[in-house]
Formats: structure tokens, C-alpha cells, sequence
């Protein structure tokens, strides 16, 4: 379930707030903010299916779209993936994610960041950044950025990653893909 969920949104910030079983879920925002807001059991699916499913049913923190902060989040004991954010300019900073993907697999890192390819004027692409954030206990990957566009990962503290999977990295950043 989301806490708050929308679509086309720009410029809202949401500081301050304690989530119980609930996440909040933007798709195309813009310039949304969400700082010192603290998500413990974002979801807690009754039954684990096949990855496809899963990923359908995914309700973990998500952010996509342009712009967009997170900052001082915490996210603890996530049954998925615990922070998500898709497209380009975004920045994760100064989060704590922990106890998350508690079945390990593949999909639902402790923080996901993809990129999308994204043409602005003549500066170039934008920077999709996590900077000063840290990944503790997870299942599976601990920080996963891939996608289009260029990502900068520094200054993150990242351990226990893949405690119930075996092929698994934790800090997953794919060369090479598109």
C-alpha cells in the first residue's frame, strides 16, 4: 500500500513523516523532495511468487522521474527492494537503508537507481547521484545503479549485502548496457 502515490506531480516535498506498512510511489514527477522520513515495513507481501510477479507487485519507496531528492530517509526491514528511483538528475543522499530483500533475489536491491537518457540543451546529461548513504543487511545487491545516463555512487558505506543469495554484488554497476 502507498502512503502517497501519483503520477505528473512536480514540486511537492514531504519532510518530517513516520510510515507503518506503507511507502509513498511518484511516477513522472518532477522536483519532488522527500527528507527525514522514515519507512519501517514498507511491505510485507503474504506470499513470495516467481520474479515476475514480485516485481508487479513491488511496493517499495519509488521516485520516477526528473529532479528528485531523497534525503535522510531511512527504510528498515522491507521484505522488496528498499529505495528505487528511475530517470535523470535525481540524487539519494544521506539515507539508511537496512534489513531489506529479505528472500534475496535479484530484483529489490537496498537502493535501485536507473538512469534515463535524457537530452538537456547543450550542458550535457544530468547526474543521477547517491552520495553519504548506507546499505546494511540486505539479501541481495546492496547499491544497484544502472541504466541510461551517467551515475556517480561516492562516499556510501555499504556491508552485509547478499545474505540470502549467492551470486550477488554489493555495489552492482553494469558496464557497458544500455
Amino acid at each position: 500500500a502507498a502512503g502517497f502515490e501519483g503520477e505528473g506531480l512536480s514540486d511537492i516535498v514531504i519532510e518530517g513523516l513516520e510510515f507503518r506498512s506503507c511507502s509513498v510511489r511518484f511516477e513522472q514527477c518532477q522536483r519532488m523532495v522527500v527528507r527525514d522520513c522514515r519507512f519501517r515495513f514498507p511491505s510485507t507481501p503474504r506470499e513470495f511468487p516467481d520474479a515476475r510477479t514480485v516485481a508487479a507487485r513491488r511496493q517499495n519507496l519509488r521516485l520516477a522521474g526528473d529532479d528528485n531528492l531523497l534525503e535522510q530517509v531511512l527504510v528498515e526491514w522491507a521484505i522488496d527492494g528498499g529505495i528505487e528511483v528511475e530517470g535523470a538528475g535525481n540524487r539519494i543522499e544521506d539515507c539508511v537503508v537496512h534489513d531489506c530483500n529479505l528472500h534475496g533475489r535479484h530484483p529489490g536491491p537496498g537502493i535501485s537507481l536507473l538512469g534515463r537518457n535524457r537530452s538537456v540543451g547543450t550542458g550535457g546529461l544530468p547526474v543521477n547521484t547517491i552520495t553519504r548513504c548506507t546499505v546494511q543487511n540486505v539479501g541481495g545487491v546492496g547499491v544497484y545503479a544502472a541504466g541510461r545516463g551517467i551515475v556517480q555512487a561516492d562516499h556510501n558505506h555499504v556491508f552485509n549485502a547478499g545474505l540470502y543469495c549467492v551470486d550477488v554484488s554489493a555495489v552492482y554497476l553494469p558496464v557497458g548496457r544500455d
